[in-house]
């Protein structure tokens, strides 16, 4: 159980990695295209949609959503050149 807390303490005194923050987006940049059509103080913003998409795929390549919601994912997917 000490060296969990160890690490734990650990991890948290670490530098934190802040190249996924985006508090610098505007409202209306998430909002462009269809992702203002809800709104939703826990929604899955399309920047981070992009990016994701953009790390883990090629272009024309398959993008699956399972859970779709309100189409954030499939939006970036078409916008990115993703099917």
């Amino acid at each position: 159980m000490a060296k969990i807390l160890e690490h734990r303490i650990k991890l948290t005194k670490s530098k934190v990695d802040k190249s996924w923050s985006f508090s610098d987006c505007t409202q209306s940049q998430t909002r462009y295209i269809t992702h203002g059509y809800y709104t939703y103080p826990a929604k899955f913003i399309p920047q981070l949609a992009a990016r994701l998409i953009k790390e883990h795929s090629n272009e024309n390549e398959i993008v699956i959503d399972p859970f779709m919601g309100s189409g954030t994912t499939v939006v970036e997917a078409i916008v990115n050149n993703r099917i």
